[in-house]
């Protein structure tokens, strides 16, 4: 009986055990879990950055077979009848499949859009009022926004500096700088997400402050100086009829005398802020494993003035 004891007593402590180990490789398993997870995840998304990067590299091989020549000075004056990198505005690369990932690419003209560091009251106004937004509210948006970025606390008449918005206990406050990204333009005294909705797709903080009178849309062009509805109509007529404006100094010819007359007063402002031609193009690329929940984001600007295209590339949180 003894025996039997002795032999049942340490079946049971090895079951004990087993059950023991059992279970500590479980919580061992369960422990470690999340460290394997995130571990998967920092690969995937460092594969989801390289195809990203690759879809910026495909963009810049297929802008340097459109126009192979040295990068030279570009200018805002008079410009031939073609223009290389145009036909690459709005163009859309992918999605294409590389080991294993994909990638998807979109290029846009940053010249189609009003610079928002760049643009002064008066044409951030303009802009405003051709989306059809009250012209009081306008203009108390746009000193808002010329508060935001000037470097002193001199609130304009319709403005705010820091004090009003630290009164108002807003999330965010003028930093008395340009904004480094749009987004922050939500954060502006007087807008609202409507209205943030209704100018986003016409402002862009990329790109030196010039304006491609061949590209941009109508609510850009009648914000810049000069431009009349009928200047605009003739201009987006003779896109539509796939004709480019070549030279400024000639496009009030075909205007009537008051518009004709508006343009050429306006006429040494204009010159400063338009080009004729695409000059640069913002690339947008997202890459993913397909399947996978994991996209990473790398937006590059391409230049035709740089001597390798790539003026700067950031990834995207």
């Amino acid at each position: 009986m003894r025996a039997r004891a002795r032999h049942g007593f340490a079946l049971l402590a090895a079951l004990a055990l087993l059950v023991t180990i059992s279970i500590v490789a479980l919580e061992l398993d369960v422990a470690a879990r999340p460290r394997r997870l995130a571990a998967a995840g920092a690969t995937e998304r460092v594969s989801a950055l390289a195809a990203a990067t690759a879809g910026v590299e495909h963009a810049r091989a297929m802008l340097v077979r459109l126009d192979p020549h040295p990068p030279g000075r570009l200018t805002r004056e008079a410009t031939p009848a073609l223009d290389p990198w145009g036909p690459a505005d709005g163009m859309v690369i992918g999605p294409v499949a590389l080991e294993g990932m994909s990638y998807r690419a979109e290029l846009r003209d940053p010249y189609a859009r009003l610079p928002l560091n760049a643009a002064g009251e008066d044409q951030l106004r303009r802009l405003l009022i051709a989306l059809r937004i009250d012209a009081h509210r306008a203009d108390m948006l746009a000193q808002a926004i010329a508060d935001w970025r000037d470097q002193d606390q001199l609130r304009r008449a319709n403005g705010a500096e820091r004090a009003e918005y630290l009164r108002e206990r807003r999330p965010l406050v003028p930093d008395d700088g340009p904004f480094a990204e749009l987004q922050t333009l939500r954060f502006v005294m007087g807008m609202t997400d409507s209205l943030f909705r209704a100018v986003e797709p016409y402002l862009t903080t990329v790109g030196d402050g010039g304006v491609n009178l061949n590209s941009a849309p109508r609510p850009v062009l009648l914000a810049l100086p000069g431009m009349t509805v009928e200047t605009v109509g003739y201009i987006l007529r003779e896109r539509a009829a796939g004709r480019r404006i070549t030279d400024i100094m000639r496009l009030g010819d075909r205007l009537s005398p008051g518009a004709r007359q508006q343009l050429r007063a306006a006429m040494p402002l204009l010159r400063n802020v338009v080009t004729l031609e695409t000059r640069e193009l913002l690339v947008t690329s997202d890459g993913w494993r397909p399947g996978g929940g994991t996209m990473v984001r790398v937006e590059a600007l391409i230049s035709r003035n740089a001597e390798d295209r790539v003026v700067w590339q950031r990834v995207l949180p």
